[in-house]
């Protein structure tokens, strides 16, 4: 063995097992897609129709106030209160409508008019007038796939008297309701990243009319509501106050479903920076925290979480302030749950009948502790020699154990490489043509796990 190897052995040997490959991660996350010049995916969005000659944009940028494109034909279709629509309106003013093109500002709380069947990521009076000189700044841009569709407002400035160099990106995702762009159960998301103006008619972009986020029927009555937004700063004061602070929306999303029949759609995702997939070492912990909104006056939601085959998956706390639930979880894995699982958080909300949504976070547990001095020492068999070539033999520790018993060989990301069933009392086992790595062996009497060990093997 060269010294190379023999020092890499040495470091195994004695460094701490709960610290060496510890990668626990939460990583930051929200659906925004960030813009990027040589994405030939993207196209700007012809806003040519609007009610006066000022209001309708112009190849090649399509700068403009209150313009809109004409139909847009949907290659899936889109469940929108229980009815599917095959074509689409995008709007300059931070929404898409399904009936008609949307031109003006309207009033700033929902419901709005008949024949108004909107999905507003960001309702307000949106000014693209080509002030924005980054990239793509100033423009609507979108993409339509077989079975979903992206509109971004990129760099988007406001409608002032003077100039103004605040400027929003937001976007809007809608899918057929199958696409694993989004979470099981849902086909909306509206996404969120750098937010620097919420009102029009002053020049800061506050103190204006408010903008307003939500989905609106069409029919006066039907309708959901997730905020509206006049001042600067976190302030969030329920889905129903004017004086939302914008920064409360910054690198946000909400994801939802309007595939229903009735008169408001379940609870709402707030993703707040948590990822669909969590990755934890079997002997730590790591928390996260998921959130819901209840857009209807009166709603609320109680929130629950399912963990099959997890263990160690607990609730620390609940929160239930301005139609937002929260949830934290606290994930405590062990070796036993080497692989990847599923922790669904539920929201159930209080109407009748209860309508539901989740948020499924994919956990996946690492044996990140590499020590060669063994995890879970049952002293039901040992290894040698260790470490190896790959060619090593196991041996139980009682005659008797050799009934029923089977043996697994993983790697350090979970994958099951080998598995046989263990009759004698030595077995020989040949891993020569992995390659040079830790792996650990799990050994199960009845199907039931009794012991690990871990080999190392070198080249």
């Amino acid at each position: 063995m060269d010294l190379k190897k023999s020092v890499l052995i040495l470091c195994f040997l004695s460094l701490p097992t709960s610290n060496l490959f510890s990668q626990d991660t939460l990583r930051d996350c929200n659906c925004w897609t960030p813009f990027d010049v040589y994405d030939t995916i993207f196209q700007i969005a012809a806003l040519t129709e609007g009610p006066a000659v000022e209001d309708k944009g112009s190849p090649p940028n399509y700068y403009n106030d209150n313009g809109s494109t004409l139909s847009l034909k949907l290659p899936f279709p889109f469940c929108f209160y229980g009815k599917n629509y095959d074509s689409i309106f995008i709007n300059n003013n931070g929404n898409v409508s399904f009936t008609k093109p949307i031109y003006n500002v309207m009033q700033h709380k929902l419901p709005f008019g008949v024949d108004s069947l909107i999905l507003a990521p960001f309702y307000a009076d949106v000014y693209t007038w080509g002030g924005n000189k980054l990239i793509g700044g100033d423009r609507v841009f979108y993409q339509i796939t077989p079975t979903y569709m992206i509109v971004k407002w990129n760099e988007v400035g406001f409608y002032s008297p003077g100039d103004n160099d605040e400027f929003n990106n937001f976007q809007l995702i809608i899918t057929d309701g199958n696409d694993s762009i989004l979470p099981p159960g849902n086909n909306v998301a509206f996404c969120y990243n750098n937010m620097m103006w919420a009102t029009t008619s002053d020049t800061s972009g506050f103190g204006g009319y408010p903008a307003t986020i939500g989905v609106n029927r069409g029919n006066k009555t039907d309708f959901a509501q997730f905020g509206t937004f006049s001042i600067p700063g976190t302030q969030y004061l329920g889905p129903f106050q004017s004086y939302n602070g914008l920064g409360w929306l910054i690198d946000k999303s909400f994801i939802f479903n309007t595939c229903i029949n009735g008169n408001t759609i379940p609870p709402v995702i707030v993703n707040e920076h948590t990822c669909d997939t969590v990755t934890v070492c079997a002997g730590d912990s790591i928390e996260f925290t998921t959130s819901f909104l209840s857009p209807k006056q009166g709603q609320t939601s109680t929130l629950s979480i399912s963990s099959p085959g997890l263990t160690g998956v607990s609730i620390q706390g609940t929160t239930n302030v301005y139609n937002i639930a929260g949830i934290t979880v606290r994930v405590a894995p062990s070796l036993v749950d080497v692989g990847t699982h599923i922790v669904n958080v539920i929201a159930k909300d209080n109407s009748s009948p209860a309508l539901i949504n989740k948020h499924p976070i994919t956990i996946f547990v690492r044996p990140c502790s590499v020590g060669i001095n063994e995890i879970v020492d049952q002293n039901k068999f040992s290894i040698y020699p260790n470490p190896s070539r790959g060619k090593f033999i196991i041996e139980l520790a009682s005659s008797g154990f050799s009934e029923n018993m089977d043996l697994k060989v993983y790697d350090l990301i979970g994958a099951n490489i080998d598995s046989r069933a263990i009759t004698s009392l030595k077995t020989d086992i040949d891993l020569s043509l992995k390659s040079e790595g830790v792996y650990f062996l799990k050994l199960y009497k009845n199907n039931i796990l009794v012991d690990v060990e871990k080999i190392m093997i070198v080249k």
